[in-house]
């Protein structure tokens, strides 16, 4: 018999977009670049305080998932958030919100 926390992460990692954001510091990415809009990484890193190589990895996680959307410009990669990535942000922001009252 599966014990709840086991149906929970069986759940979670159904859902590979939530279980992709397990990591706080990637629900910060998505919700910088739903705020910011279209960014590179550096800028990314920067304002997060969070190495670029950890950026990049979170990146490509969110990406994977469909949560954020990357294009090549120049000599940089501009990463930008998707419909469904602002959904999800939205939805994690309102559930801590309602958490914290």
């Amino acid at each position: 018999m599966n014990s709840h926390s086991d149906v929970v992460e069986t759940s979670l990692k159904e859902n590979n977009s939530l279980y992709s954001l397990l990591i706080p510091s990637k629900i910060n990415i998505l919700n910088f670049l739903s705020s910011a809009g279209p960014t590179c990484v550096c800028e990314i890193s920067d304002a997060l305080e969070i190495s670029q190589s950890l950026t990049s990895h979170h990146l490509s996680e969110l990406k994977e998932n469909g949560l954020v959307k990357a294009k090549q410009e120049s000599k940089f990669v501009i990463y930008r958030t998707t419909k469904k990535g602002k959904k999800v942000c939205s939805q994690i922001i309102k559930l801590a919100e309602e958490l914290n009252e």
